[in-house]
């Protein structure tokens, strides 16, 4: 994905983050958090708001409305719970609501979708008894891709590597795909860093 300057208006970032049981989630809403903060901290200079949704157990939720104020931020983040299945088509779902709402506030183009997760979806949206949760999953992935939004995936959990699910999912939402080994804020801002200049 080619690397795009947007400075003219502000810009939002959006976090989806998987916080369902995994070796990986604990260490990943801790590099979220310390990115958020980082990044508010030059909102005065870039103007760039951020934005957290989460999902686990049976649902996704907004942490932090669209803002630029660390102190919002950081009073939303302390008390995020972890746990649970991966509801995926959920937080897809609700990121692609967030998406479109503020596409009017901020331009498509200053929008920007980064979603932390191993992509192994295994709760529906659906009530539907044959629906597949990945397959469910892949089809929010691609109105999202659909509609033009810019987006990465960022999967710090290496016991899924070799079933491809971030790989896959990727594909269909046309984003980059990070498999990050010892994942840290660092390493989440440089990748922000390679598709956004910030």
């Amino acid at each position: 994905m080619k690397r795009i300057r947007v400075r003219k208006n502000a810009s939002l970032i959006v976090f989806l983050v998987d916080l369902s049981w995994s070796m990986a989630v604990t260490q990943r809403m801790a590099a979220t958090k310390k990115a958020i903060t980082l990044i508010l901290n030059k909102a005065y200079q870039y103007r760039d708001d951020i934005c957290l949704i989460t999902f686990h157990q049976n649902q996704a939720n907004i942490i932090i409305d669209p803002t630029h104020s660390i102190t919002l931020a950081e009073r939303a983040m302390k008390n995020v719970s972890i746990g649970g299945k991966t509801p995926l088509t959920a937080g897809l779902t609700l990121a692609h609501e967030v998406l479109k709402k503020e596409s009017k506030k901020y331009g498509r183009e200053n929008l920007f979708l980064v979603l932390l997760s191993d992509c192994e979806a295994n709760v529906p949206l659906s009530t539907a008894e044959e629906t597949d949760p990945q397959e469910e999953a892949i089809a929010a992935a691609k109105k999202i891709a659909a509609e033009g939004y810019r987006s990465i995936i960022i999967n710090s959990d290496q016991m899924s590597f070799g079933q491809g699910y971030a790989n896959a999912l990727a594909k269909h939402l046309n984003a980059s795909c990070y498999l990050i080994s010892g994942f840290n804020e660092t390493h989440l801002l440089n990748a922000l860093h390679a598709e956004l200049i910030l």
